[in-house]
């Protein structure tokens, strides 16, 4: 058995057929909006933690006495509310994302199904 048959036989055991191609996931409004609005949620959750760690920050000085441990500490602040607010606005521009695309299907179908109406009335005729 050469390399290339067995490599055959790896990829596409007998025993289990020839594998299919897959297609890809029908995307339906139902579905977007369900991803919509648990991306809200998310990025609700992450703007609300995000603005509790801001406060809680700000209301707790910075103990130190070397300049160095203090500029840290700073930075450490300052990346934590910079990340929390990057994932905030990621899940907020899916959401809006999600909603937009079950807007252009919703508009796509109806568009369909106006120029199916016109084909079938210019048969007609």
């Amino acid at each position: 058995m050469t390399e290339k048959d067995m490599t055959k036989e790896f990829i596409n055991p007998p025993e289990l057929g020839s594998i299919e191609a897959t297609t890809e996931p029908e995307f339906t409004p139902i579905k977007n909006l369900i991803g919509s609005a648990i991306s809200a949620a998310f990025s609700t959750l992450a703007y609300l933690f995000t603005q509790m760690v801001a406060v809680k920050l700000a209301n707790t000085p910075l103990i130190s006495t070397s300049n160095l441990a203090a500029k840290l500490g700073v930075l450490i602040r300052t990346i934590l509310l910079a990340l929390g607010a990057g994932v905030a606005m990621i899940f907020g521009i899916i959401a809006v994302g999600l909603v937009l695309l079950t807007g252009q299907q919703i508009i796509q179908a109806i568009t369909k199904e106006i120029a199916k109406k016109n084909s079938l009335e210019l048969d007609k005729k």
